[in-house]
Protein backbone atom coordinates (compact mmCIF):
# COMPACT_ATOMS: atom_id res chain seq x y z
CA UNK A 1 0.00 0.00 0.00
CA UNK A 2 1.36 3.36 -1.00
CA UNK A 3 0.64 6.88 0.26
CA UNK A 4 0.28 9.80 -2.05
CA UNK A 5 1.49 13.27 -1.17
CA UNK A 6 -1.99 14.14 0.10
CA UNK A 7 -1.90 11.37 2.73
CA UNK A 8 -4.23 9.21 0.69
CA UNK A 9 -3.58 5.48 0.82
CA UNK A 10 -3.94 3.47 -2.35
CA UNK A 11 -3.12 -0.01 -3.57
CA UNK A 12 -0.24 -0.56 -5.99
CA UNK A 13 -0.65 -2.79 -9.05
CA UNK A 14 0.96 -5.84 -7.41
CA UNK A 15 -1.39 -5.67 -4.46
CA UNK A 16 -4.36 -5.15 -6.77
CA UNK A 17 -3.45 -8.31 -8.72
CA UNK A 18 -3.19 -10.32 -5.50
CA UNK A 19 -6.55 -9.02 -4.23
CA UNK A 20 -8.17 -9.76 -7.60
CA UNK A 21 -6.76 -13.30 -7.78
CA UNK A 22 -7.80 -14.04 -4.17
CA UNK A 23 -11.32 -12.76 -4.89
CA UNK A 24 -11.63 -14.98 -7.96
CA UNK A 25 -10.29 -18.02 -6.07
CA UNK A 26 -12.66 -17.45 -3.15
CA UNK A 27 -15.80 -16.60 -5.12
CA UNK A 28 -15.75 -18.66 -8.31
CA UNK A 29 -15.49 -22.25 -9.48
CA UNK A 30 -16.47 -24.35 -12.49
CA UNK A 31 -20.15 -23.46 -12.09
CA UNK A 32 -20.04 -20.04 -10.41
CA UNK A 33 -18.67 -16.90 -11.99
CA UNK A 34 -18.53 -13.24 -11.00
CA UNK A 35 -19.24 -10.20 -13.13
CA UNK A 36 -16.99 -7.22 -13.76
CA UNK A 37 -19.52 -5.22 -11.73
CA UNK A 38 -19.08 -7.66 -8.79
CA UNK A 39 -15.31 -7.14 -8.92
CA UNK A 40 -15.64 -3.35 -9.10
CA UNK A 41 -18.06 -3.49 -6.13
CA UNK A 42 -15.57 -5.59 -4.13
CA UNK A 43 -12.79 -3.08 -4.78
CA UNK A 44 -15.18 -0.27 -3.79
CA UNK A 45 -15.95 -2.09 -0.53
CA UNK A 46 -12.26 -1.98 0.40
CA UNK A 47 -11.93 1.69 -0.56
CA UNK A 48 -10.36 1.19 -3.98
CA UNK A 49 -11.62 1.67 -7.50
CA UNK A 50 -10.82 -0.20 -10.68
CA UNK A 51 -11.69 0.84 -14.20
CA UNK A 52 -12.84 -1.54 -16.92
CA UNK A 53 -9.55 -1.19 -18.87
CA UNK A 54 -7.50 -1.80 -15.70
CA UNK A 55 -9.58 -4.88 -14.85
CA UNK A 56 -9.13 -6.18 -18.39
CA UNK A 57 -5.36 -5.59 -18.20
CA UNK A 58 -5.11 -7.21 -14.75
CA UNK A 59 -6.98 -10.32 -15.91
CA UNK A 60 -4.69 -10.53 -18.96
CA UNK A 61 -1.63 -10.22 -16.68
CA UNK A 62 -2.88 -13.06 -14.49
CA UNK A 63 -3.57 -15.20 -17.56
CA UNK A 64 -0.04 -14.52 -18.89
CA UNK A 65 1.21 -15.69 -15.49
CA UNK A 66 -0.53 -19.02 -16.23
CA UNK A 67 -3.50 -18.47 -13.92
CA UNK A 68 -6.48 -20.38 -15.33
CA UNK A 69 -9.06 -17.59 -15.55
CA UNK A 70 -11.96 -17.90 -17.98
CA UNK A 71 -13.50 -14.72 -19.41
CA UNK A 72 -17.02 -14.84 -20.84
CA UNK A 73 -18.56 -11.82 -22.54
CA UNK A 74 -22.35 -11.75 -22.75
CA UNK A 75 -23.87 -9.23 -25.12
CA UNK A 76 -25.96 -6.72 -23.18
CA UNK A 77 -25.09 -8.26 -19.78
CA UNK A 78 -21.37 -7.67 -19.32
CA UNK A 79 -18.23 -9.67 -18.75
CA UNK A 80 -18.00 -12.64 -16.39
CA UNK A 81 -14.97 -14.35 -14.88
CA UNK A 82 -14.18 -17.62 -13.15
CA UNK A 83 -11.00 -19.14 -11.78
CA UNK A 84 -10.39 -22.78 -12.67
CA UNK A 85 -6.79 -23.33 -11.52
CA UNK A 86 -7.65 -25.26 -8.37
CA UNK A 87 -5.31 -27.54 -6.48
CA UNK A 88 -6.33 -30.89 -5.05
CA UNK A 89 -6.82 -31.08 -1.31
CA UNK A 90 -5.32 -33.97 0.61
CA UNK A 91 -8.83 -35.38 1.17
CA UNK A 92 -9.55 -35.28 -2.58
CA UNK A 93 -6.24 -37.03 -3.30
CA UNK A 94 -7.08 -39.73 -0.76
CA UNK A 95 -10.45 -40.32 -2.45
CA UNK A 96 -8.69 -40.59 -5.81
CA UNK A 97 -6.14 -43.04 -4.40
CA UNK A 98 -8.91 -45.11 -2.79
CA UNK A 99 -10.85 -45.19 -6.07
CA UNK A 100 -7.79 -46.36 -7.99
CA UNK A 101 -7.00 -48.97 -5.33
CA UNK A 102 -10.56 -50.31 -5.31
CA UNK A 103 -11.01 -50.21 -9.08
CA UNK A 104 -11.29 -53.77 -10.34
CA UNK A 105 -10.87 -52.58 -13.91
CA UNK A 106 -7.31 -51.43 -13.13
CA UNK A 107 -4.60 -54.06 -12.93
CA UNK A 108 -2.57 -54.31 -9.72
CA UNK A 109 0.54 -53.18 -11.61
CA UNK A 110 -1.19 -50.06 -12.97
CA UNK A 111 -2.66 -49.36 -9.54
CA UNK A 112 0.80 -49.51 -7.92
CA UNK A 113 2.25 -47.22 -10.59
CA UNK A 114 -0.61 -44.74 -10.10
CA UNK A 115 -0.25 -44.57 -6.32
CA UNK A 116 3.23 -43.43 -5.32
CA UNK A 117 4.69 -44.07 -1.89
CA UNK A 118 3.34 -41.37 0.44
CA UNK A 119 6.93 -40.44 1.39
CA UNK A 120 7.74 -39.40 -2.16
CA UNK A 121 6.22 -36.62 -4.20
CA UNK A 122 3.30 -37.87 -6.35
CA UNK A 123 3.91 -37.61 -10.10
CA UNK A 124 1.07 -35.13 -10.56
CA UNK A 125 2.53 -32.56 -8.17
CA UNK A 126 4.54 -29.58 -9.26
CA UNK A 127 8.19 -29.07 -8.45
CA UNK A 128 7.21 -27.04 -5.40
CA UNK A 129 4.90 -29.79 -4.09
CA UNK A 130 1.69 -28.08 -5.23
CA UNK A 131 -0.95 -30.36 -6.64
CA UNK A 132 -2.74 -29.47 -9.84
CA UNK A 133 -6.21 -30.79 -10.60
CA UNK A 134 -5.67 -30.06 -14.26
CA UNK A 135 -3.73 -33.30 -14.69
CA UNK A 136 -4.71 -35.55 -17.53
CA UNK A 137 -5.98 -38.96 -16.52
CA UNK A 138 -5.74 -41.51 -19.28
CA UNK A 139 -8.44 -44.09 -19.73
CA UNK A 140 -6.93 -47.53 -19.28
Amino acid sequence: ILKSGKGQVYMDSKERLIVLLRYLKDNTDEEKEVSAADIRRMFGDIGESITAPTLRDDIASLQRAKEDIVVRKVSGKGTFFKYLGREWSEAELQILIDAISAGQFISRTMSRRSIPCRRSRPPWTGTNGSVSNTMNIRRI
